[in-house]
């Protein structure tokens, strides 16, 4: 079989600030037995981004039998990735890589040493949206034990809920977490997980917990490293912080009323899904506006921050919106409420302890509206 271009999608983790040039690179193989292919790129995604999407950095393969391919990289690409796939962009299709019980992208477990050699026979090709597409796919002839958790693991996983069994204590979701750990510690991918759902750990000793239970090769990916960093430092957020007023211009507390709770609104003139949620927002407002207190912080950096006041201006934001200037900086009240990404919905409750939700999901929706008594 004979295929133009194909591209293999390794799905990394980082922002692009980070990825600087590194003058040792780590080669990797595929062995794609039954099928052969004109030529390869890698296309590397790494982020997310702020708006918590993946960016991308392209690599060509090199192959001699358009069958057996080989591609280098970076090592300090390397290290941040945590799974991959192959695509072929001419025909808009994908390769899938398979095992038992689950087929898809291939989850990054590697030894950096000696980089990563796939050996996988071709099964079929699929068409897809009438033929529009084509999917090859491919058996692993040993696929590693990791792939399995790629298909399988939730995504709720580290989130501290569950939606079918929202009675679960938080100690039960931790048991449950941990024992997924110990099945794939070396997991790039659960690492990766756990780094986003940070904000959403209730305490510094279950982050910790988190963290011990992965390999130590798992502890020094990108993202195990992020982790390891954070837990020392990890703690409730500082109540105090001081932000400016969008409408009167003047510093005051993000939070000063705990009478009820307050919903905290991460966004930015220049993040599309924050204001694809606008609608919802005020129709949330229009709904709870007397229960909670609804706050908007905008993340934009000086240059743009005159945009977000015109957001707010034409679209008539209802309920306070604020902005970070004076001693602050962006990066520090990211840091300091935990947004690895926005839209972030970041929920103080009257005990002072916050939960982060995503109002977009009609399961956290429902679970506020019920909080409140709607």
């Amino acid at each position: 079989m004979k295929r133009n271009t194909l591209v293999f999608s390794l799905l990394f983790l980082l922002t692009s600030s980070s990825l600087v040039a590194s003058p040792k690179e780590i080669s990797f193989r595929f062995e794609l037995i039954g099928c052969k292919y004109d030529s390869l790129v890698a296309v590397l995604f790494y982020g997310p981004n702020p708006e918590g999407r993946d960016l991308e950095y392209r690599v060509k393969g090199s192959s001699k039998d358009g069958s057996d391919w080989t591609f280098s990289v970076p090592d300090s690409i390397y290290r941040m990735t945590s799974n991959l796939r192959l695509r072929d962009f001419k025909p808009g299709g994908f390769i899938r890589f398979a095992t038992e019980g689950h087929s898809g992208s291939l989850p990054f477990v590697t030894d950096e040493s000696t980089g990563m050699h796939i050996k996988a026979s071709f099964v079929r090709r699929d068409e897809v949206q009438s033929g529009a597409m084509t999917n090859d796919l491919f058996k692993m002839d040993k696929p590693a034990s990791e792939f399995t958790a790629v298909g399988t693991v939730p995504a709720s996983f580290c989130t501290f809920t569950d939606t079918e069994n929202p009675q679960k204590s938080k100690e039960e979701l931790l048991k449950e977490y941990l024992n997924t750990i110990q099945e794939f510690p070396q997991s790039r991918a659960l690492v990766r997980k756990v780094y986003l759902s940070m904000a959403k750990f209730p305490d510094k000793e279950s982050l910790q917990r988190v963290y011990n239970a992965f390999s130590k090769e798992a502890q020094t990916t990108y993202y195990g490293e992020m982790i390891g960093k954070s837990v020392p430092f990890f703690k409730a957020f500082q109540l105090d912080v001081k932000l400016t007023n969008c409408k009167t211009r003047q510093q005051e507390l993000v939070l000063s009323d705990f009478s009820k709770p307050n919903l905290l609104l991460f966004s930015a003139s220049w993040c599309g899904p924050c204001h694809a949620a606008i609608p919802l927002m005020k129709q949330i407002y229009k709904d709870l506006g007397t229960d909670i207190n609804m706050t908007y912080i905008s993340l934009d950096e000086p240059d743009s921050r005159p945009q977000w006041y015109e957001l707010m201006e034409k679209e008539q934001i209802p309920w306070r919106s604020m902005a970070v200037e004076g001693n602050l900086t962006v990066r520090q009240v990211r840091d300091n409420y935990m947004v690895t990404g926005i839209p972030n919905m970041t929920l103080v409750l009257p005990d002072k302890s916050r939960k982060v939700i995503d109002l977009r999901n009609d399961a956290d929706k429902e679970w506020l509206y019920n909080l409140l008594g709607k």
